[in-house]
């Protein structure tokens, strides 16, 4: 129903011009970002503030306010993740999230525990959930959507403009705005660093570098998952997707997210989620 709504209210803005629209790319805790990917319609590469077809190196445009600790976390994760091991395609990536809703306004606090099973390759059916109800998903089409199969990540960008023009031109179509490219770009990133993918080596990095290139883009400090785990966010007031993703303070691994929702049955809550497992497993119903 979040998703509905979400998306319903960014094809709104957009509706005068409007091209295309994107299928949703994932279910879960997470959609409400996919669903925002997947109602902006989106074009070809632009360079940010100009005409001009954007090339690889630095855009010019100025940097986010948050760029400093961005770009600090890039340079952390990319000697991080160095030593990433590929999963096989006939394994899963398990998540388990806990998601705490809170009615504001008062009202009763309800809590969540989803869990998912990803295909790796996405050619074996994966199961997921979200705010504890689950159901099995066919294969995927790797056309659709965000890159998700280990193979498509790996085969992105690990610098952070050709990132945004190579996520831009994933949902390619005749020009519609500068200011709609950014916002893919923003939705698109935030999404795939709280997704449970497994990530290959500099793309974490690359997202990073990426976000620190988009104007908008803030860090704001002590924000809290569904956990009480400390940690920084990352956020912006300029676009749709106006929640805040909580990363490790020290690691820049995802904690979770926070936002402010209103569920169908007309009552807005915030929602805090936190990601408390993730790894490789061989079957759906396997736990690390």
């Amino acid at each position: 129903a979040a998703r509905a709504r979400l998306a319903r209210e960014i094809a709104a803005a957009h509706a005068p011009r409007r091209r295309g629209r994107l299928r949703a790319a994932a279910p879960g805790p997470f959609a409400l970002a996919a669903a925002a990917v997947c109602a902006i319609a989106v074009v070809g590469a632009i360079a940010p503030g100009g005409d001009e077809p954007r090339r690889g190196g630095a855009p010019a445009v100025p940097l986010a306010s948050g760029a400093p600790l961005l770009l600090q976390a890039a340079d952390r994760t990319r000697r991080a993740d160095r030593h990433v091991t590929p999963p096989r395609g006939d394994q899963y990536v398990y998540t388990r999230r806990v998601i705490v809703e809170t009615p504001i306004g008062g009202g009763p606090v309800e809590r969540f525990v989803d869990e998912q099973w990803e295909s790796v390759d996405g050619s074996r059916p994966s199961r997921s959930s979200e705010r504890g109800r689950a159901w099995d998903t066919n294969p995927q089409d790797p056309s659709v959507g965000l890159p998700r199969r280990y193979e498509d990540l790996a085969a992105l960008p690990t610098d952070g403009a050709e990132l945004r023009a190579a996520l831009v031109d994933r949902f390619g179509g005749p020009g519609i705005s500068d200011a709609v490219d950014r916002e893919t770009e923003y939705t698109a990133l935030t999404f795939l660093l709280g997704g449970g993918a497994v990530m290959p080596p500099g793309l974490r990095a690359a997202m990073f570098e990426a976000l620190a290139q988009i104007p908008g883009v803030e860090v704001v400090e002590d924000q809290v998952d569904a956990l009480g785990r400390r940690g920084i966010g990352i956020t912006s007031r300029r676009y749709h997707l106006s929640g805040v993703t909580i990363l490790d303070p020290r690691t820049y691994e995802y904690l979770g997210m926070r936002d402010t929702l209103v569920r169908d049955d007309g009552v807005r809550v915030q929602q805090v989620m936190a990601r408390t497992d993730r790894g490789v497993v061989d079957e759906i119903g396997q736990r690390p």
